[in-house]
C-alpha cells in the first residue's frame, strides 16, 4: 500500500489511497481493541460459570440420598 501511495503521490488517487489506508488502520485497531475486550469478558464469564458449576455440584453431592443404602 505504501508503494502505491508513493507511486500515485500528487494525484487524487494517491490522496484517496492514503485516506483509505489511514481509515482502514484505524478500524483495524478499533476492532482489535474490541476483540481483546470481548476475549476478557468471555474469560470472566467462563470462570464464573465454572465456579458456579463446581459449587452446585458440591451442594448436590452433600445431600444425603436413600439410594446410597442399596
Amino acid at each position: 500500500m505504501t508503494a502505491a501511495i508513493s507511486d500515485f503521490s500528487g494525484w487524487a488517487t494517491g490522496k484517496g489511497l492514503k485516506t483509505v489506508h489511514t481509515t482502514w488502520e484505524s478500524q483495524v485497531k478499533t476492532l482489535l481493541a474490541r476483540l481483546d475486550s470481548e476475549k476478557g469478558a468471555l474469560g470472566s464469564a467462563a470462570s464464573i460459570l465454572r465456579t458456579t458449576d463446581v459449587e452446585r455440584g458440591a451442594r448436590i453431592k452433600s445431600i444425603p440420598s436413600s439410594l446410597n443404602s442399596y
